[in-house]
């Protein structure tokens, strides 16, 4: 029974997925700006993703928390979320998409004229 037992923990823990679901720090700008966002479910029938800002250090307006500035990540496989949007630093929506990486950031992008401009951060968990 042990066994059954202990197997069945070892094929349910291998064939999760993990998840972005969290709070995140952005890469920090040349002067040293940086958030916290929360990555948090928006629509759970669909299992997308959104983004809210949580907190801002550096020389960044606090009026930023609070702010949504991911919207509807859809799962897209393993370890991805696609097909949705990101407000960027001028206040302009990219087509969006996320990746979990193996040292465990968050790889996030943001795209324009149908993908052929992009921009990506790797981003690290806090919580």
């Amino acid at each position: 029974m042990r066994f059954t037992v202990a197997i069945a923990v070892i094929l349910w823990a291998g064939g999760a997925v993990a998840s972005p679901k969290g709070v995140w720090q952005t890469e920090s700008t040349e002067d040293g700006r940086y958030l916290y966002v929360k990555v948090h479910p928006c629509n759970q029938a669909a299992g997308q993703l959104c983004g809210t800002i949580v907190d801002a250090f550096g020389d960044v307006s606090e009026k930023l928390i609070g702010l949504s500035i991911i919207w509807n990540m859809t799962p897209d496989g393993d370890n991805r979320w696609d097909h949705g949007k990101i407000l960027g630093v001028k206040e302009t929506i990219y087509d969006s998409e996320m990746k979990l990486l193996g040292d465990g950031r968050l790889n996030v992008s943001g795209c324009a004229f149908a993908g052929l401009v992009c921009k990506s951060q790797a981003w690290q968990r806090i919580d």
